[in-house]
C-alpha cells in the first residue's frame, strides 16, 4: 500500500511541478456521431428483422488528459453522455377507421474510456498533432414511445471495447486551447424495455401496446466528432 501510494505521489508531483510544461488538461466538449443502429429482436442476431439509423447523435463530455515520463505521451480519461432519436408513425386500424400513430425510437449511452496519445513530433508549442487509442467501457439504455407511452427499460446494459482517435490542440494562451478530435468506436449493448400500460390514447382511440418485452441492440457505430475547450495547468 505504502509503495503504491508513493508512485502515485511521485506521478501527481510530476504532474503538477511547475518545470513540467503543459502537465496536466482538462477538457469539455461537444461532440457528433454520425450514425447509431437499433437493431430488433436481439435475443436472435440470426433473425433481425428491423434496423433503425439513427444519423443525428449528439453528446457532451469532458476529458482529463495527463502528460507521461515518457517523452510524447499523454495518458486520457473521458466520459461522455451520448443520445438520439428519431420519430416514425404507423397505421393503426381502429373501430372508427385508421389513426396514425408516432412512435420514438432512441438511446442514452455514456462511454467511459481510457486511453494513450502520442505527440506527433511535427507539432510545436502552439499546434498539437496527436494519435491515439485505448480501452471503453459502455452503459446505455433504450428510449422509445408510442404516442404518449414511453416505454421502460428494465437494465442498465453495458460492455466493453477499444477505439482509435486523432486530433489536433491549438493553444491560443498559455493557459486555453482549442481541441478537435475524431474517435472510432463500435460498441454494442444489448437493451431491454417493456410497457407498463396495456393501451395508450391517440386521438381519443385506444391503441393497444405490446406486453412482451422488447429486445433490442444499440450499435454505436459512427464517427464520433468532437471539439471543445481545454483549460491546460
Amino acid at each position: 500500500m505504502l509503495r503504491w501510494t508513493f508512485m502515485i505521489s511521485m506521478l501527481s508531483a510530476y504532474a503538477l511541478s511547475a518545470d513540467a510544461e503543459n502537465s496536466v488538461l482538462l477538457l469539455f466538449n461537444g461532440s457528433f456521431t454520425t450514425n447509431t443502429r437499433i437493431f430488433s429482436n436481439a435475443d436472435n442476431p440470426q433473425l433481425y428483422s428491423d434496423i433503425t439509423n439513427i444519423p443525428i447523435n449528439y453528446g457532451i463530455g469532458a476529458e482529463v488528459r495527463v502528460r507521461t515520463f515518457w517523452e510524447r505521451w499523454v495518458l486520457g480519461i473521458s466520459v461522455e453522455k451520448i443520445s438520439g432519436t428519431v420519430e416514425t408513425s404507423a397505421i393503426y386500424d381502429g373501430p372508427t377507421g385508421p389513426v396514425i400513430i408516432p412512435r420514438t425510437n432512441g438511446y442514452e449511452m455514456v462511454p467511459v474510456e481510457a486511453g494513450m496519445y502520442y505527440t506527433v513530433p511535427i507539432s510545436s508549442t502552439t499546434f498539437a498533432f496527436y494519435l491515439g487509442g485505448g480501452l471503453g467501457y459502455y452503459t446505455g439504455r433504450r428510449t422509445s414511445s408510442v404516442g404518449s407511452a414511453a416505454s421502460r427499460s428494465t437494465d442498465i446494459a453495458s460492455t466493453m471495447g477499444i477505439h482509435v482517435s486523432t486530433g489536433i490542440r491549438w493553444m491560443f494562451t498559455p493557459l486555453l486551447a482549442l481541441d478537435a478530435h475524431l474517435r472510432f468506436r463500435d460498441p454494442q449493448i444489448n437493451a431491454t424495455n417493456v410497457f407498463d400500460q396495456k393501451s395508450t390514447l391517440i386521438k381519443g382511440v385506444p391503441v393497444p401496446l405490446a406486453q412482451e418485452p422488447s429486445h433490442t441492440a444499440i450499435n454505436l457505430n459512427g464517427i464520433n466528432y468532437s471539439a471543445g475547450l481545454a483549460i491546460v495547468f
